[in-house]
């Protein structure tokens, strides 16, 4: 027994050294690099760009579904009165803006300037005059909590289950 454990040994300590040394080899040449938008892949069928002209062709009522899920996505949102013209009525509606998908992507592409970033976050983080978080002055509160993940229901109130 032990004269077959040597041999299976001596027969497969080779094998296995080798593809240690080529996971080696793989694992050190991979370099995962930054994504680029220059990396040729264009998309296709229904996960093609929308262009502007094809975004004009639909019904008003199918641009704006577009418009909010675009939106959406951006967990922004966009309502009917900042969408559409409604000085006409709601009988005929017509959305305020013949570029929507151009505005879009150009605003996307933009940078904030440093004025717009500082308003921004005083908004959202309700800065004081000095820069320092303001709670009491916050759009948003943030859950400081990092066990929030771990679903505990002790703390709920069970004659809501």
């Amino acid at each position: 027994m032990s004269k077959t454990m040597k041999n299976f040994k001596q027969v497969m300590q080779p094998p296995i050294k080798l593809l240690c040394l080529v996971t080696a080899f793989g694992l050190a040449a991979c370099d995962p690099g930054q994504p680029s938008s220059s990396g040729g892949f264009n998309a296709t069928g229904y996960a093609a760009s929308l262009s502007q002209a094809d975004f004009n062709a639909l019904p008003p009522e199918q641009q704006y579904q577009v418009a909010s899920k675009l939106y959406g996505t951006l967990f922004r949102g966009i309502s009917a009165e900042d969408f559409f013209d409604l000085n006409q009525g709601m009988g005929s509606l017509s959305p305020n803006s013949k570029t929507f998908i151009t505005d879009t992507k150009n605003a996307l592409q933009a940078s904030l300037s440093p004025a717009a970033l500082l308003a921004a976050n005083t908004l959202i983080e309700g800065l004081d005059d000095e820069g320092n978080p303001n709670e009491a002055d916050a759009k948003y509160s943030f859950d400081e909590d990092t066990d929030a993940n771990e679903n505990d229901t002790t703390t709920c109130d069970k004659s809501v289950i």
